[in-house]
């Protein structure tokens, strides 16, 4: 009825109350499969007539409202979340980039921090959607999405955030997935199949910056650490201190961190 009612008014050239009742409907079923498609026709009007801020609200509040720990998600069958996925996948990508960009921008280093965990909490949440696509609906997800390329976007939002904990999760997952302390450990880091030899280069960049910025993370971590968690900090600096220098020899920052384990 609401369908019917909606097209009618559009038909009409009355999108304003078009949008109203997309709106209504919305309001009253906010868990339901329809509230998604119309949020979407509420997204394709701003488009339309050009409200760029509207539409990019309208597009956070899609990924609030439809996201993994939405109301809506537990209730959706799995055809309904597959349906739901690659709008939630676009949006919180988009939006997570946009914020990134913003943070670089900061002009003081409250902002800063500000914006980089703003920044950060949107990439993480779209990670969490990109891995639960490919856990669940792989057939679902761009083979085009770069997993490696993201999670360094989010461990460095992470890092200028002071979020040390969760930046040195991510770039110890990036460099050497969860195994530290031997010559074997990039066997286990984070990979992607089927990728060109110029992305496979780049991952190696990514992978060696990841790598390095663990020793800066850690330490960052020990300024402010409790006299009882010092031991273990500084035990968990000398192995990722020695990982680097044993996965990155000829590196000069790794002859440095050498010498001062010596």
């Amino acid at each position: 009825m609401f369908k019917a009612l909606a097209s009618f008014l559009i038909e009409k050239k009355l999108d304003h109350d078009a949008e109203l009742t997309y709106q209504a409907y919305i309001q009253r079923n906010p868990s339901n499969i329809w509230s998604t498609r119309f949020s979407l026709a509420l997204i394709a009007m701003a488009k339309k007539r050009g409200d760029h801020p509207q539409v990019r609200a309208l597009q956070q509040g899609y990924v609030e409202q439809y996201g993994l720990n939405s109301d809506f998600w537990p209730l959706a069958s799995p055809k309904q979340q597959q349906e739901v996925i690659p709008s939630l996948l676009q949006f919180s990508e988009q939006r997570s980039r946009r914020l990134y960009a913003n943070a670089q921008d900061s002009k003081t280093p409250e902002t800063k921090i500000s914006a980089f965990a703003n920044a950060a909490n949107w990439l993480g949440g779209y990670l969490e959607i990109v891995k639960f696509t490919q856990d669940n609906y792989p057939e679902t997800i761009e083979a085009k999405i770069d997993l490696i390329a993201e999670e360094s976007l989010y461990a460095d939002a992470s890092f200028e955030a002071q979020h040390y904990k969760n930046a040195l999760t991510s770039y110890q997952y990036l460099a050497y997935g969860n195994v530290i302390g031997s010559a074997e450990v990039n066997s286990q880091a984070i990979e992607q199949t089927n990728v060109t030899a110029e992305l496979r280069e780049k991952h190696a960049q990514i992978k060696q910056a990841a790598a390095y910025a663990t020793t800066l993370t850690i330490r960052k971590l020990l300024l402010s650490a409790q006299a009882s968690e010092q031991t273990v900090l500084i035990n968990q600096r000398a192995e990722l201190d020695r990982a680097f220098v044993v996965n990155y020899p000829n590196d000069e920052r790794a002859k440095v961190l050498a010498s001062q384990a010596a």
